[in-house]
């Protein structure tokens, strides 16, 4: 290049401290420019939103969404928060809300604050306070495992505007989830085109989510916790927090729900169905379906009542439920209780006083009153505060208003022939007892609390020994054995359950073993439950053992003489029970008279044959003595080989 060329280029040099000066300018005017746009341009949308909660709009509402609070003292658990988002054009909008502290009172410290100086909580461990504040960790006891509980509810018939407004429904979950005693940590919204909204919260405890569609009005929800704590108690929250009808004009919305145990522990494995989880809390298209009352007894148990319409079916029917256990069920109940009472009752020659070892519901004991002969029925392991919720909410099952002239309802717990021990357990009295002799004694497994009768069968040798010197020389002993899983266990000393047959053959042979001179089998499928009743009858007297072999007719004209009719229609107070059904029993039974080998021998021969020719025979159709059981192997023809 020439030297004119570079006579016209000037060059100038800018310190690098100029360049910092000056990015150090304009970060500090963005950022004063920043925060006045916003504490005087734009309004706290947050405070905007509290300030108006109240009074929610319809609709979609720019995502004004409710934070979930934590509740005064209790500590906000440390979490990792970690998402991933998508493409959600297809929302209206999309908002998340996190878990906050409470508000705090004036003068007290911060509600959440951790009143241990901020320690980390320590692992499965629970903060308790003293008498004077104080706070303190202790181990948590409560096992973490890997079950829980699922609630699933679904509602149709409601508010389209409602269903449509994120914030309303975000407010309702909210108070949901706070007044369940769970943790709302984070929960994330979407309020979907044209309609609807979709929303999901992350519990301390697992998770809760919804789904709307205003224009069928209908909402989907389903809560799932891990926690020991009953989710039956967030039904009315949820029915209270969402169903807002249509309008007033149109029918009450329909709820249906379903209640389910989830996961892996003990209780899982044992679920079978009598269990609440199964039936009827865990069927999920019935009709109607609503707790009628529940209350805690004296040993820690939860009864529950339920009232229930399945499809197409004509009424609505009642169950009770102890600690998740169907006890009694309102369909088949007088089946159930007529079968078990009275075939040990008729084959007495006339019962005077009787002992029931049960859960004093008062079916079995309006069943006993109903033989004239009755001067006394004691009714051992009942829970008082049980009786009174039976007797408020189930007054069918103590309902003796068939000795009232005039038809009007009385209950069978008023007579005074009843008397109740509440304060012993059955395996207590009968150690204790030193009173009159009883004529028959019903022990009930099914109906009595688990506890209760596993004690009598880890036990049962020496009880029923004890058992039955309380029993009158022409004593009569019944058992119902379709009991609980732990009964059983106790019974065969193993974990696997066995047929009933092998159950009440097992508990036949032992109570002749004890010392009584009979024992008979027989059992009931028509109980209103889905397993077969099974029960055993045992005699002390050989002679009054022999009763229960009677034909239909002695049965007939016993019963016309023993049992109390109707005083209002004259007509037999029985509603299932007659000689025929006694009969039936009678029949399936065990022979009293011991047989000679070569009459055994025949009649066993006579049997196969008949079971081969029904084998062989074309079009062979099912038997119906063994389609309404379980335990399909009672019913196949086994392989005998005679010599």
């Amino acid at each position: 290049m020439s030297k004119k060329a570079n006579e016209g280029i000037v060059r100038a040099t800018v310190p690098a401290k100029f360049l910092a000066t000056c990015l150090l300018l304009c970060c500090v005017v963005a950022f004063t420019v920043g925060r006045i746009t916003r504490f005087y341009l734009v309004p706290d949308l947050e405070t905007v939103f509290l300030e108006n909660a109240k009074v929610l709009p319809d609709g979609k509402d720019g995502g004004l969404l409710p934070t979930p609070k934590a509740q005064a003292g209790k500590i906000i658990p440390q979490t990792i928060y970690t998402t991933k988002n998508f493409d959600t054009r297809l929302s209206a909008l999309t908002a998340s809300q996190w878990l906050q502290p409470a508000d705090e009172e004036e003068g007290a410290s911060t509600p959440n604050e951790s009143p241990t100086n901020n320690i980390p909580d320590p692992v499965n461990e629970k903060l308790s306070f003293d008498e004077n504040g104080g706070a303190d960790y202790e181990k948590d006891e409560e096992e973490h495992l890997p079950a829980g509980q699922h609630l699933l509810v679904d509602i149709d018939g409601l508010d389209a505007s409602f269903l449509n407004s994120e914030a309303r429904l975000a407010t309702a979950m909210i108070s949901m989830v706070d007044n369940s005693g769970l943790t709302l940590l984070s929960y994330h919204c979407h309020g979907l085109y044209p309609e609807g909204v979709s929303c999901a919260g992350v519990l301390l405890e697992s998770h809760v989510a919804f789904h709307t569609w205003p224009t069928e009005g209908v909402i989907t929800l389903d809560l799932f916790t891990c926690g020991a704590t009953s989710l039956l108690d967030s039904m009315p929250l949820i029915e209270g927090l969402f169903v807002i009808p249509r309008n007033a004009k149109e029918e009450k919305p329909n709820v249906m729900w379903s209640y389910k145990r989830r996961g892996f522990n003990e209780q899982t494995s044992m679920i079978g169905e009598r269990d609440t989880f199964a039936y009827p809390l865990g069927v999920h298209g019935m009709e109607y379906k609503k707790e009628l009352a529940s209350i805690k007894t004296s040993t820690g148990k939860i009864a529950r009542v339920y009232e229930m319409q399945e499809l197409n079916y004509p009424s609505a029917t009642r169950q009770v439920y102890l600690d998740g256990i169907l006890k009694s069920n309102s369909v088949g109940q007088a089946v159930a209780h007529e079968s078990s009472v009275h075939p040990p009752m008729i084959a007495h020659d006339a019962p005077k006083r009787v002992v029931i070892f049960g859960a004093g519901l008062g079916a079995s004991t309006r069943e006993v009153l109903k033989h004239k002969s009755v001067e006394e029925v004691t009714i051992v392991g009942a829970d008082r505060a049980m009786v009174d919720f039976s007797n408020r909410f189930l007054p069918e099952w103590s309902d003796c208003s068939y000795a009232n002239t005039d038809g009007g309802k009385t209950s069978c717990f008023d007579d005074n022939r009843v008397h109740f021990v509440y304060d012993q357990s059955p395996s207590e009295w009968i150690a204790r007892y030193s009173g009159p002799s009883y004529d028959v004694a019903l022990v009930d497994l099914f109906d009595m609390e688990e506890e209760f009768a596993n004690e009598i069968m880890s036990n049962r040798q020496h009880t029923i020994d004890q058992l039955s010197n309380k029993l009158s020389d022409k004593g009569v002993l019944s058992f119902n054995i379709a009991g609980s899983v732990k009964s059983v266990e106790s019974m065969t000393k193993s974990g696997m359950t066995p047929t009933r047959k092998i159950l009440r053959s097992a508990l036949a042979q032992e109570l002749k073993n004890i010392g009584f001179a009979e024992a008979f089998e027989y059992d009931e499928y028509r109980s209103g439950f889905s397993e077969t009743r099974s029960y055993v009858v045992a005699f002390k007297d050989a002679k009054i053992s022999k009763n229960w072999n009677a034909n239909q007719a002695e049965t007939e004209v016993k019963l016309k003489k023993r049992i109390v009719r109707n005083q209002s229609t004259g007509e037999v107070s029985l509603e299932f029970f007659d000689a025929a059904i006694m009969t039936t029993y009678s029949k399936v039974s065990s022979s009293p008279e011991k047989q000679d080998m070569k009459e055994t021998l025949a009649n066993a021969k006579d049997e196969v044959r008949r079971a081969v020719e029904e084998t062989n025979a074309p079009n062979k159709g099912t038997n119906s003595s063994c389609s309404n059981v379980e335990g399909g192997e009672e019913c196949e023809n086994p392989a005998i080989k005679l010599s």
